[in-house]
């Protein structure tokens, strides 16, 4: 009974899983109960061993050959004086580079609604049971955040960091918008020339070509100051992350270059069910739900309820 009623939980409103209930079961139950029931399991699933949740909801097997992680984070409306929380997620997943794609069923969840404190050793023993240590090859895909290479260089120290090629891509079109106008005709051939220098792997040649522009603004003295500004904001960016942005090497190699897996698990994992119109969590709510969510989303409906009492 626990665990159907969980099971609504985690995928509705409580008001509305109130009445989706009646229609599969001739026992009424109250919208109370549901957020009861949500309540006790979420204390479990966040007092559980980590180590042994990670290991129940999906079993350890050998080494990957290729691991992926990708780390995001997201605001969630909280109550109270801090309206919005950044919600941490973390996505890995084996690798299949042959395919050059990822192998089916290997995805493993963590979401933290709170600092990198207490994201991080969740991660980390999500990562332990991956048998990182052992791991052939681990890829550490970002959005060029300082925190998430930070976090990568603690936990995954010899992994090959990847800046996400659509933030690579974003920044430089953001720039051309701002030297060329919104809607310049001249924005699509800008954007395929980031495009193609980019993917060549050689984010100075970029920078340089960038840079040439300097001396038309200089002679045009029309908004200068912001424009100068797009360009620094632009050469800071990929100069800071140019040894993660060798993408023809990534390509030789058969390696992921976006990181559409964790922003794919902001949607299904967090905001399909935390993100919906009006609603305001209080904080030890938002921070149980978060953790029953990774859960549901690594094991599946069938197992996450068992892994959660068995850790436990």
């Amino acid at each position: 009974m626990e665990q159907r009623v969980l099971h609504f939980a985690v995928n509705d409103v409580y008001g509305e899983c109130a009445a989706r209930w009646e229609l599969h079961y001739r026992e009424r139950v109250s919208e109370n109960l549901f957020r009861r029931v949500a309540e006790r399991v979420g204390n479990r699933c966040t007092a559980a061993d980590q180590g042994r949740l990670q290991e129940e909801l999906k079993s350890r097997t050998d080494p990957a050959e290729a691991l992926v992680v990708e780390v995001d984070g997201s605001m969630l409306l909280i109550r109270g004086d801090e309206p919005w929380k950044e919600a941490k997620v973390g996505v890995t997943y084996r690798h299949d580079s042959t395919a050059n794609e990822p192998l089916a069923g290997t995805s493993r969840y963590v979401a933290v609604v709170n600092g990198m404190g207490e994201f991080a050793p969740v991660l980390e023993e999500a990562l332990e049971v991956e048998n990182i240590d052992d791991v052939g090859k681990v890829v550490w895909l970002g959005d060029g955040a300082v925190c998430n290479w930070n976090l990568a260089d603690q936990l995954c120290p010899d992994a090959v960091q990847v800046l996400d090629w659509h933030h690579a891509v974003e920044h430089a079109v953001d720039c051309g918008k701002v030297l060329l106008g919104e809607e310049s005709p001249l924005l699509p051939p800008w954007q395929r020339r980031a495009e193609e220098l980019l993917a060549a792997g050689d984010p100075d040649a970029l920078i340089s070509e960038v840079m040439d522009c300097l001396e038309l603004i200089e002679a045009k003295r029309r908004d200068t100051r912001e424009r100068l500004q797009a360009i620094e904001d632009l050469v800071r960016y990929h100069r800071a992350n140019a040894l993660r942005m060798k993408y023809r090497l990534y390509s030789d190699d058969r390696l992921p270059i976006g990181s559409g897996a964790v922003e794919s698990a902001h949607r299904h994992v967090l905001q399909t069910r935390m993100k919906r119109a009006g609603q305001h969590w209080a904080m030890k709510h938002a921070r149980r739900m978060a953790r029953l969510r990774a859960a549901y989303r690594t094991a599946g409906a069938l197992r996450f309820y068992g892994a959660i009492r068995r850790a436990h």
